[in-house]
């Protein structure tokens, strides 16, 4: 049995497609349907099935959503101005949030997240002039936005955690830069090497996902507890994550493997039938969007030729795989595929899930760790080279020089593996 059942979401009637934004702790989806004209609206799903959210325009979108079941989103009037409000899926209230002061170049205001404590980040909108977006927290439901105090370059954020914790985006004169900021101070920290930020954790030290966009696009996870950033890309590979759990797992996709999910420095390719059900219901998962601290995850992906709304369900017998795991018992088989690898089956393995894996695999490693597998495989190449050598003197240095480099090699690769396996939950 794979680790993952692949549930469809339902697309309401008369809309082509719909996209998944966030899951919540409950399993309740925030999403938003497109119609075939080019409208949108807002819409969530449920146990029960989905639900239209009924703001007026043409143009809405859900952008966010708390385990309370309250959820943000955004419409856009007659006037083309940006109207954001809160959804109460318990009661079917639906609350305008208050715009920041308006003139004849506001161009309203756009909600991005909203925590357990209903506090929330987004940014003011202006039709002309410098600085266009300015950002703004809203700290309940009836309260007035406020902003960074003295703005003067475009600023807009994009998520927010339980501890009140801003993460977003500016844009100055040397280029974009992510930030994080403490909404009771209002104080901004800039990091470093980071055109934005993605998606926050809700650790009081949270881990951040930013994003680089040099030439290519490249995702990464910063953790503000030691100022490290873990690197999820693998050359000739353009990586895009999108939310990370509060155990540290992203979702995202990469260019090459569709929809995947990272754990430290290994990725994890949903569309394996080891991991899920998803090739055999006859779906490309292409985009994992969201995933909550259940390890349920939704995204889109493509069915009878048609792009889908999924979701995917834990079974009872997931295992969390620990690096130190994946380290001892995968690595000799990614270094050096189709060779048999007689280690025992660890304890703890899932029943029927085979081991050791076959190919194609749905575990890589990624960023540094890759570069380091790399650097093993070639030795290993080198070794075949030197098992060509006729002179036993020099045929038997050799060897041992591979055989010390080899083994240091992989030392440091298990240790880089520990590293960047860093489960957070307990924080």
């Amino acid at each position: 049995m794979p680790l993952y059942t692949l549930v469809g979401l339902p697309v309401p009637v008369g809309y082509v497609s719909a996209t998944p934004a966030e899951i919540n702790s409950t399993g309740q989806i925030a999403g938003t349907c497109h119609h075939y004209y080019g409208t949108t609206k807002a819409m969530a799903w449920d146990a029960a099935g989905y639900t239209l959210i009924g703001p007026p325009g043409f143009y809405s979108h859900a952008s966010g959503l708390n385990s309370k079941q309250l959820l943000t989103g955004n419409y856009v009037d007659d006037k083309h101005i940006a109207h954001p409000f809160v959804w109460d899926s318990a009661t079917g209230t639906l609350t305008l949030l208050n715009l920041p002061p308006q003139n004849s170049n506001s161009g309203g205001a756009i909600v991005n997240a909203i925590n357990d404590n209903n506090q929330m980040a987004g940014y003011a909108e202006q039709l002309s002039g410098s600085p266009s977006l300015l950002d703004l927290f809203w700290s309940g439901l009836n309260s007035n936005p406020v902003g960074s105090a003295n703005q003067i370059v475009d600023s807009w954020a994009v998520g927010i955690n339980n501890n009140g914790i801003i993460i977003g985006s500016i844009y100055n004169s040397t280029g974009f830069q992510g930030f994080i900021e403490d909404s009771a101070t209002q104080i901004k920290t800039l990091i470093a090497n980071c055109n934005g930020c993605i998606a926050i954790t809700d650790h009081p030290k949270p881990q951040v996902l930013i994003y680089k966009n040099t030439n290519k696009y490249k995702s990464y996870m910063f953790d503000t507890l030691n100022n490290k950033t873990s690197d999820l890309n693998v050359p000739g590979d353009d990586s895009y994550a999108y939310d990370i759990n509060n155990h540290g797992v992203i979702a995202g996709e990469s260019a090459n493997d569709g929809a995947v999910t990272w754990k430290g420095l290994v990725k994890v390719k949903l569309n394996s039938p080891l991991i899920s059900d998803a090739q055999a219901k006859g779906w490309d998962l292409t985009t994992a969007l969201s995933i909550n601290d259940q390890g349920q995850i939704v995204g889109t992906g493509i069915v009878n030729g048609n792009e889908s709304p999924w979701m995917l369900q834990p079974n009872p017998k997931l295992v969390s795989f620990r690096i130190p795991l994946v380290v001892d018992y995968m690595l000799p088989h990614i270094l050096w595929p189709g060779q048999a690898y007689d280690a025992p089956r660890p304890k703890g393995w899932p029943e029927e899930f085979p081991f050791p894996l076959p190919d194609p695999l749905p575990f890589d490693l990624v960023g540094e760790a890759f570069t380091m597998q790399q650097e093993i495989q070639n030795l290993t190449k080198i070794q075949e080279l030197v098992n060509n050598l006729s002179e036993k003197k020099e045929k038997d240095a050799f060897e041992k020089l591979i055989t010390r480099l080899t083994e240091q090699k992989l030392k440091n690769l298990k240790d880089l593996l520990k590293e960047g396996w860093v489960d957070r939950s307990g924080d």
